[in-house]
């Protein structure tokens, strides 16, 4: 079996960004990284993260499930070693070794075994490839300070920018007044708007729960940040050793009620009823055309949501996502309503595809237009 070799601060600062998103992860790993990639439970936030390791000449890729909680909690209480000692050469790295049943895991300080996780079939979640209209480098510090203030008076903060370089975050305080921030102020800073971004502000809403939690693990001076309108903000970070980036899903703002304009006709069915038959109707093995039919919705759109997953047949959380999807049409606002089609549009050109670049390409799309819906709050 392969030995992973990790220094112990690589491993303590990887660990911890994991642990915000999810207890358990499957671990890859090859002669000079240990990577992970996870998705939160309830599917707001994603993490893409990758560790150097020591060099292992030889080694094969391998896959593990891992209980990094548990993991957590057992190499943080291990003291900084410092420099190796001249008397017994011991080095600060923790070495990790697969065997059959469990893991056995060593350090000079320390030595104990883990068992692994049972994940079930879990594999690891494909993260959304999409292209942003703003990406820019910002100081860690600078957001975490602005993030920290806005939690003591809200739940959520927008980050605007536009072509001319314009950054900023605000919320609007308990008084009713609007507190803002310049990201694109600080020495290092800097903006770079995609050559199709359109003019006007580019906003969109945030989290603050999670964004605090994600800021809260990131030790670099400074992060480059992507995003579009109501798209998910992409956080990516390098630190010595460790690099990676946080997905997290937009928080869509809610539009005044005469703005709203209702789409199909019918009872507007529970998301938790949708769920149940399509989960029933799936283990049943009915097609795309029969789920679309039964629940008077467009086949097209069923299609393309379930050809961005090949394994929705078995996810639950795909399924729900499906069933989310379904019920924003029931009364869904203009601005929903134009994704909705777009989606079904892009699944109908699925069927016409004559090369998997193609199909690639647009499952990619849906995808990011997908994950916006997932989190839709009406």
């Amino acid at each position: 079996m392969t030995m992973i070799k990790i220094e112990t601060n690589v491993l303590k600062r990887m660990i911890k960004k994991i642990t915000i998103i999810s207890d358990t992860a499957i671990a890859v790993h090859t002669a000079r990284t240990l990577s992970v990639t996870t998705i939160d439970p309830a599917h707001v936030a994603m993490l893409e993260i990758k560790a150097r390791t020591l060099n292992t000449p030889g080694a094969q890729k391998k896959e593990h499930p891992m209980n990094f909680e548990t993991l957590e909690n057992l190499i943080k209480k291990i003291p900084d070693m410092g420099k190796p000692s001249k008397k017994t050469g011991a080095k600060d790295i923790v070495k990790i070794k697969p065997l059959k049943t469990h893991m056995k895991i060593e350090h000079p300080l320390i030595m104990f075994t883990q068992g692994y996780p049972d994940m079930g079939n879990t594999t690891q979640p494909r993260l959304p490839r999409m292209t942003m209209k703003i990406t820019a480098m910002i100081s860690t510090r600078q957001l975490k300070a602005f993030v920290s203030m806005a939690s003591k008076e809200t739940d959520a903060i927008s980050i605007t920018g536009n072509s001319n370089g314009k950054l900023t975050a605000e919320y609007t305080d308990t008084d009713g007044l609007i507190r803002e921030t310049d990201l694109a102020g600080q020495k290092g800073t800097w903006v770079k708007p995609s050559k199709d971004c359109p003019r006007g502000d580019i906003r969109s809403l945030y989290s603050l729960d999670y964004l605090k939690d994600i800021l809260s693990t990131i030790r670099s001076p400074f992060i480059t940040i992507e995003f579009s309108i109501e798209y998910p903000l992409i956080i990516r970070f390098t630190e010595t050793g460790v690099e990676g980036n946080f997905i997290l899903a937009p928080r869509i703002e809610s539009e005044d009620n005469e703005e709203k304009k209702e789409v199909g006709t019918g009872t507007k069915k529970k998301p938790r009823d949708i769920l149940k038959e399509i989960h029933k109707m799936i283990s049943d093995g009915r097609s795309p055309g029969e789920i679309a039919a039964v629940l008077e919705i467009e086949e097209k759109l069923v299609t393309g949501l379930i050809e961005t997953d090949p394994n929705i047949k078995t996810t639950q959380s795909i399924i729900m996502s499906l069933a989310e999807a379904i019920d924003i049409i029931g009364a869904a606002t203009m601005k929903k309503r134009e994704t909705l089609e777009r989606i079904i549009k892009l699944g109908g050109k699925l069927e016409e595809c004559t090369t998997e670049k193609m199909k690639d390409d647009i499952r990619k799309e849906i995808s990011a237009l997908t994950w916006t819906l997932w989190r839709t709050q009406k």
